[in-house]
């Protein structure tokens, strides 16, 4: 069973409810940094969003094998993370809201919750649900360990430490009060858990992505500028819609789909991308063409199809836009087909009457907006 099969088989053992407005837009900006992380490693990955734990990351977008579990957690307190707050284990439950099972029914209690895990039981306990699968746990956040936690000064500016990177005496304490919580689990899980501390600050984090998203895309886009806000905009439109759906996803492709970002994916919306940052200089040259080749008395045509350029523009800025990239994709392929003496304006009709004879397109676009986008590809 690959790791996307297993997750899909496992049902999560609880729903953590809504987060602090600060921590979930904190857990957002961090997914960002992270899917941008794995975009540069070259790597092939899945990202998947508040499904088994915060967030997941998965080797491959096609056959993956293995699953690291991310915790993001934030801390305000000066002196950071202290040992027991990362094994102290909730024995209270807590009852769900009342369940109504239809319309004229009395709403019910459902079940009680079972009591919560510490914080590094909860995400230890991966290895049991995933034994085959899971590789690696990471526990992610604002703060800093405590003195009694670190080994020595050389490990208290590092950004990530190893379980063994601990104090002798926090490394025993910790194992025994999981061990108490899992009995189950293996002493092979603690070799695998990771501590990533200080990351972004509580009060800026929103303008570090920013930061680190221009960098991102002065890298993989270098040869114009791109207004960075409109794309972090999207991303996190992206990021909130696959955090915030609920529906246990009942297959893979459920699962990709609706909780995922995969290496394929956000490769083509980078490619989309560096279309998008032409648009203004194909903007003028659109003009030149319809003003050449459009006669006096058609200003209000050469002015409804020149407008079209911002419906265009944010075709591109839509992530995982499959009609969009589907009618971009069929006019690159009319152009190519396209024999004969043709001026631009010419060449555009041709493809056009073309394009109308896939009535799912004329359906959803008019004739202003197609030959805008002709012309747009053409240029």
């Amino acid at each position: 069973m690959n790791a996307f099969d297993s997750i899909v088989a496992k049902k999560p053992r609880e729903n953590a409810g809504a987060l602090a407005a600060n921590r979930f837009a904190y857990q957002l900006d961090w997914g960002l940094k992270k899917l941008l992380e794995l975009e540069d490693s070259n790597l092939p990955y899945t990202i998947i969003f508040d499904y088994q734990d915060d967030i997941l990351v998965l080797d491959s977008d096609d056959e993956p094998n293995f699953i690291d579990f991310y915790q993001v957690k934030t801390n305000a307190s000066a002196g950071g993370w202290s040992r027991s707050q990362l094994t102290k284990a909730s024995s209270a439950k807590t009852k769900k809201e009342p369940v109504q099972t239809d319309l004229f029914s009395e709403p019910i209690d459902d079940v009680e919750e079972e009591g919560k895990y510490s914080k590094i039981a909860k995400l230890l306990i991966h290895s049991l649900d995933f034994a085959s699968n899971a590789r690696d746990y990471f526990f992610v956040t604002n703060a800093n360990f405590g003195g009694t936690l670190i080994k020595g000064r050389e490990y208290v500016r590092t950004k990530e430490l190893e379980f063994s990177q601990l104090t002798q005496e926090a490394q025993n304490d910790i194992r025994q009060k999981i061990k108490n919580e899992l009995p189950d689990i293996d002493d092979s899980a603690f070799e695998h858990l990771h501590f990533i501390k200080n990351q972004m600050s509580i009060d800026d984090h929103e303008a570090t992505i920013i930061g680190f998203l221009t960098d991102f895309l002065n890298r993989h886009i270098p040869k114009g500028k791109i207004a960075v806000r409109p794309v972090y905009d999207t991303l996190m439109g992206e990021i909130r819609k696959r955090n915030n759906y609920e529906v246990v996803p009942n297959s893979v492709n459920d699962l990709v789909n609706n909780k995922a970002f995969t290496k394929r994916q956000f490769h083509q919306f980078l490619k989309g991308l560096e279309t998008y940052e032409n648009i203004e200089v194909k903007k003028s040259i659109i003009q030149g063409i319809l003003l050449k080749f459009l006669p006096e008395n058609a200003a209000i045509r050469r002015r409804n199809i020149l407008k079209q350029i911002d419906t265009i523009k944010e075709g591109f800025l839509v992530y995982d836009n499959h009609e969009f990239l589907r009618l971009y994709k069929t006019i690159d392929l009319l152009l190519d087909k396209v024999n004969g003496d043709y001026n631009e304006w010419e060449c555009s009709q041709k493809v056009l009457e073309r394009l109308k004879e896939d009535d799912s397109f004329t359906m959803r676009y008019n004739d202003e907006y197609l030959t805008c986008l002709i012309l747009y590809e053409m240029c």
